[in-house]
């Protein structure tokens, strides 16, 4: 998630631990603490845009790191005199909150190799977007409220209401997933593979992606949280296999391959630009075709044969926000129908 929520995150777990040992250190130590997996952006290089793409949320965001990260940041911080004597604290607030990040990472769904270097899958739960005001109000007000009273209650309150929220953004996933289901019995297809994402800000709006028979199918589903599930169906799109098309630079194939990777294979070539190979999970309207980022191909470049580029085509991103907007809070107002609840008989499952 953005750094500010990560920051939050794990001084709200701090001070819920450590605030009578450090009554104001401790969110201090767990803000610092909680951002810094993230340092993984620094990782560049300069001749391999996909490289340094994919080293995001990369062996800074796995479990097994966060014993290695806790050391780091304790260090960071340890030799200040104000800490004499409360260093085994600063060490378990410095753990706790790194260990934040990654868990939190987790629940979104750009992916996170929560499990390096024993797998290389980018786990995505779908819980959650990566920017969402409704989660970080209560960690702030949690965190800010621990701190002008030096005491671990309100943070543990800021922390429950926090989780309370994502399991709800859980719920919602569950019934996204299950429309998304639905909506491809009804049209005969079969879902393959698929994801449900939550778009920003909310967990109301879904982009629903599968797969069926080659193509990737995109759709916006609304799960209304105390009314019924709305479809506004999309296009579809031939998923692009980069196997499949190998071409004669190693270079560009490697890239193609890891970039494929980094998008869990939810690739595609849109019409009218071979060159350009989409990202098909992340758009600024949850039910189009045009990706937010996508891999420009240059072959015969020797400079820059490869390079991250986007958006493509779509509306400008002020009225793609502003749509999404009316979508939350007013429904889908155009070309959507509804989903009914599943037969008991019926099969729901991915």
């Amino acid at each position: 998630m953005d750094p500010l929520t990560q920051g939050l995150l794990g001084a709200a777990a701090a001070q819920a631990v450590f605030a009578k040992k450090l009554p104001r250190s401790a969110a201090l130590i767990g803000f610092a603490a909680g951002i810094l997996p993230d340092a993984d952006v620094f990782i560049h290089f300069p001749d391999d845009p996909i490289a340094t793409l994919v080293m995001h949320r990369h062996f800074t965001h796995a479990l097994a790191f966060i014993p290695v990260g806790g050391l780091i940041a304790f260090a960071l911080i340890a030799w200040l005199p104000m800490f004499r004597g409360r260093r085994w604290a600063v060490l378990g607030a410095a753990m706790i909150g790194f260990a934040t990040h990654a868990l939190l990472d987790a629940c979104t769904s750009y992916g996170t190799l929560l499990f390096w270097p024993f797998s290389d899958s980018r786990i995505s739960f779908d819980f959650i977007s990566i920017i969402d005001p409704i989660f970080t109000l209560a960690l702030l007000v949690g965190v800010i409220w621990a701190w002008i009273v030096k005491r671990a209650r309100p943070a543990a309150i800021g922390l429950a209401l926090a989780m309370i929220y994502m399991g709800f953004g859980a719920w919602q996933h569950h019934r996204a997933i299950e429309a998304q289901h639905r909506l491809a019995a009804q049209r005969g297809d079969v879902v393959e593979r698929g994801r449900t994402m939550p778009t920003l800000f909310n967990v109301v709006v879904w982009r629903s992606v599968y797969e069926d028979d080659g193509r990737l199918y995109i759709d916006a589903i609304r799960v209304a949280p105390l009314g019924p599930t709305a479809v506004r169906e999309g296009d579809s799109v031939e998923h692009y296999d980069v196997a499949e098309h190998p071409t004669e630079d190693p270079f560009i194939d490697r890239s193609m391959r890891d970039y494929a990777w980094f998008a869990d294979q939810y690739t595609a070539v849109l019409p009218g630009d071979p060159t350009w190979i989409a990202d098909m999970r992340y758009a600024f309207v949850p039910d189009a075709v045009d990706s937010i980022w996508g891999l420009r191909l240059r072959p015969g470049d020797p400079v820059e044969p490869v390079a991250m580029t986007g958006p493509r085509g779509g509306p400008p991103r002020e009225e793609a926000l502003s749509g999404l907007w009316r979508d939350v809070f007013h429904g889908f107002v155009e070309n959507s129908q509804p989903i009914a609840p599943p037969p008991a008989t019926l099969s729901t499952q991915p």
